[in-house]
């Protein structure tokens, strides 16, 4: 028994023995079969991520990169930026997922070649077409910004244009009342010709950006409207501050040529009358002095156009400002015309002969005479010698009257000339001693001839 014992252990050890490898066998196949189970399961997933990865571009694509979007608004456009650059986002988040298929498919093809291969064949396109993605919303989210820089610029400059415009009309409305003053007149004209001097360079930026954006239809309408009404206040505004450079040129101007005419015709006229005063504090007349005389009655002429050219443009230009041109020239114009007819008045002195009064006199004087003695002559003496002593004197007051007639006439055919041209400071007791002269000349003749009739009658009676 105990002989067999051993024989049936090692019997039973043999059949244990025997019984354990195909037990063994089977785990093992049973491992296998699991590792293979889940290596298909990874492999169907793998798949799986490679189809929804497909799917998504795909989605992507035509949500994001083959529409092709009209941006009516700035709103629509900034918003199109926003979307794209999530979108963008997006995509280059999913980078670290597309890492993670990469690399579990590379195991997978390690492991299980047959099945590897396919899956890397598919990666490998799904992979090419991400990049591709990547680089198509890259592109198209780097246009899109560009597009809406181009509009933040197109209104950057449309600002800065815009205050120009704005600061060239304010200048423009500064000078519509300047005073009459050279210096507030050429300080409007640099001030105008200081904006003036504004480069082209934003204009031509407006256009070029403005032109890119329309040809690429990016808010074509508004940006159209926006550049018309730009462009037509541009032109209208850059007319007008031509018209107003031209028109403070041309005030200035005139403004230096009227003052320096001013000027020149005080000047002359202090001349004129310093050079009359003279010649009538000497008693020089005109006369004796014919030449100069002439030239001196031209001067005053001359003067007297030009004072009323001066006149007629001051009252045919539009004062500047309201007490500018009115004031100033106005009060000029006054002195000046003063001070001309105190230079005429004293050229009317000058042409007077300069022994006029003292001429008038002298014949006054002998008139004055031969009446006293006339008064002294008695008519009704019948005594010859007497009579014939009267009549000497008759004859002798009678050829003094026929002496002094000539000059009597001269004066009073002068002094009529001088009322006339108003040459003297008093033309009406001028006139009325002229006329007082004539009278007493014309009656002391009457009174002559009576006196002479009657000796002539008495002389033949006896």
């Amino acid at each position: 028994m105990s002989a067999g014992a051993p024989a049936l252990q090692g019997c039973g050890t043999l059949e244990l023995g025997e019984s354990h490898s195909p037990t063994g066998t089977g785990l093992e196949l049973s491992i296998h079969k699991n590792k293979l189970t889940e290596r298909q399961e990874k492999v169907l997933n793998l798949k799986k991520d490679l189809a929804e990865m497909q799917e998504w571009m795909t989605e992507v694509e035509e949500e994001d990169l083959d529409k092709d979007f009209e941006y009516k608004s700035p709103e629509e456009l900034e918003s199109a930026v926003e979307e794209m650059k999530r979108a963008k986002e997006d995509v280059l988040q999913k980078e670290v997922r597309v890492k993670i298929l990469k690399d579990n498919i590379n195991l997978i093809a390690k492991k299980v070649p047959s099945s590897g291969q396919e899956l890397t064949s598919e990666l490998n396109v799904e992979l090419e077409n991400y990049q591709l993605l990547c680089n198509r919303i890259r592109g198209k989210c780097h246009t899109l910004e560009e597009v809406w820089s181009c509009w933040l610029e197109l209104l950057h400059y449309l600002d800065l244009e815009t205050s120009w415009l704005n600061t060239l009309e304010e200048r423009m409305k500064s000078t519509e009342a300047l005073p009459e003053k050279e210096d507030a007149i050429n300080e409007a004209l640099e001030s105008l010709e200081s904006v003036l001097r504004h480069p082209a360079d934003n204009r031509t930026q407006i256009q070029e950006l403005g032109q890119t954006l329309i040809d690429g239809g990016v808010l074509d309408d508004i940006i159209s409207e926006k550049l018309e009404a730009f462009n037509s206040r541009y032109e209208e505004l850059s007319r007008l501050a031509e018209r107003k450079q031209i028109s403070l040129e041309k005030q200035l101007h005139d403004l230096r040529k009227t003052d320096q005419m001013l000027e020149d015709l005080q000047e002359s006229l202090l001349e004129l009358d310093k050079q009359l005063t003279t010649y009538l504090t000497d008693r020089v007349d005109a006369l004796q002095v014919p030449q100069e005389a002439q030239k001196i009655q031209a001067e005053i002429s001359s003067h007297e156009v030009r004072l009323e050219e001066l006149r007629r443009n001051m009252r045919s230009q539009p004062p500047t400002s309201p007490e500018g041109r009115t004031a100033r020239r106005g009060s000029q114009m006054d002195v000046l015309q003063r001070k001309l007819r105190e230079v005429s008045t004293k050229f009317q002195l000058f042409q007077k002969p300069a022994n006029f009064e003292q001429r008038m006199l002298d014949c006054k004087r002998v008139l004055d005479g031969v009446k006293a003695e006339l008064h002294v002559l008695d008519v009704k003496d019948v005594d010859p010698d007497v009579i014939q002593t009267h009549l000497d004197k008759c004859m002798k007051l009678y050829k003094t009257l026929s002496e002094v007639k000539l000059e009597v006439e001269t004066v009073i055919k002068t002094g009529r000339h001088i009322v006339q041209k108003q040459q003297t400071d008093n033309p009406k007791g001028l006139d009325e001693q002229l006329t007082s002269l004539k009278v007493l000349y014309n009656d002391l003749g009457a009174q002559m001839s009576e006196i002479m009739c009657h000796y002539y009658r008495y002389t033949y009676k006896n």
